[in-house]
């Protein structure tokens, strides 16, 4: 019986191994030393653990509807978005709009879906997240064409081993993760509004997050002026793995950071704005847009093994833009609730550093596109507010 219980426990302890590279690996990459004072983040090995072994993936509530409503989804052509995409028109869903890069691709996903769903309204828009100026053009025929905008999901995202900088002089993870976020998240605030004011239901914008935020160093955090420091690069220094791990993972703080101070200058009760992390999820597509082969394969093995599923993590999704009400206004979502999120953004420090990001952040997209304007004169007043929520 001892010959046979080792047997049996051989394949549990082999992915238990490979769990433990994963996460040494990751907490490695993403607590590198650094010229500033470390920040004791969240346990990359605590945080995975709780959401993969101890968290049932819950789906829409029976009698969950979207019959009537307009969603848009960027980077919906594959993976989590696609999956999200699928979702919401399982559940009625009217209008979807598949905001992609790539025409071609999202006319392939867009004729799939037609013949699932034939009575839906799928239409496929092109968006780059690396060019501001298509951005613009985006949120611009959003605001024109459409009649109403019930839900955002800002899921777009890049990582990549080697450094770029985009035609807007900007570095390209940090302009896609980020930057473009923002700009997206900001032009889409009027249909959103005018959605609410004339339906019955509040207008959700979710930005996508990722686990690997809440283990952010943010090395960079006191450079001034702070935006400019993710543009600049040691010649002198190769790009590498810790490097790209690093960044996307600071990006995906910076955006609970945008979430965060969103929510200050829009009311919980014109837009409910919030973030969401799905997990670890397999099959996305980022685990092979990781850098170097040992990284990729360890990433693919515990997606495989300990992964949610597709459609699992398009649960969490629609549970952000659906099951979480007004208290989830500027929050994380994670694990069908809201999160604590990034430690760092709870102390005086952090606080500073957010109100700082956000003000370089609203001067540098107002000279693209007279954001002001939209964010009206509370903009001024957030960083003298301490109340999120309407």
């Amino acid at each position: 019986m001892g010959f046979l219980s080792t047997i049996l426990e051989f394949p549990l302890l082999a992915i238990l191994a490979v769990w433990n590279t994963f996460l040494a690996i990751l907490t490695h990459l993403n607590n590198r030393p650094s010229t500033v004072a470390h920040f004791e983040s969240d346990s990359l090995t605590s945080l995975l653990i709780t959401s993969q072994f101890f968290v049932k993936p819950v789906p829409p509530p029976e009698g969950t509807s979207f019959v009537g409503k307009t969603a848009l989804i960027t980077g919906s052509n594959t993976g989590l978005g696609l999956a999200t995409a699928r979702v919401l028109l399982q559940h009625g869903l009217s209008h979807l709009i598949i905001a992609v890069r790539n025409v071609e691709k999202g006319e392939r996903a867009r004729l799939d879906l037609r013949v699932e769903f034939p009575g839906a309204k799928i239409t496929v828009w092109e968006i780059d997240m690396a060019r501001f100026s298509s951005v613009v053009a985006f949120a611009k025929r959003a605001n024109a064409e459409l009649e109403r905008l019930d839900i955002a999901i800002l899921n777009a995202g890049l990582i990549k081993p080697d450094w770029s900088l985009t035609e807007d002089g900007h570095e390209e993870v940090f302009q896609v993760n980020y930057l473009s976020t923002a700009l997206l998240s900001i032009l889409l605030l009027p249909i959103l509004k005018s959605t609410t004011r004339n339906h019955e239901n509040v207008a959700r914008l979710t930005v996508v997050s990722s686990t690997m935020g809440l283990i952010s160093q943010f090395s960079n955090r006191h450079a001034n002026p702070l935006l400019k420091s993710f543009d600049e690069c040691d010649a002198t220094k190769k790009w590498t793995l810790q490097d790209g791990s690093d960044r996307y993972s600071v990006s995906k703080l910076l955006g609970m950071m945008l979430v965060s101070q969103l929510a200050r200058v829009v009311p919980s009760k014109e837009v409910i704005i919030n973030a969401v992390d799905p997990a670890l999820v397999k099959s996305t597509g980022l685990q092979d847009l990781m850098p170097y082969f040992p990284a990729r394969l360890i990433a693919n093995i515990m997606g495989r093994f300990a992964g949610r599923t597709l459609t699992q993590g398009a649960w969490a999704y629609v549970d952000a833009v659906e099951g979480q009400k007004e208290g989830s206004h500027g929050e994380l979502v994670r694990n069908w609730d809201v999160d604590a999120g990034h430690q760092m953004m709870k102390t005086e420090d952090g606080k500073k550093v957010e109100e700082r990001l956000w003000t370089e952040t609203v001067e540098e997209l107002d000279k693209l596109a007279g954001v002001k304007a939209i964010l009206g004169s509370q903009t001024q007043q957030s960083g003298k507010k301490g109340e999120r929520r309407a």
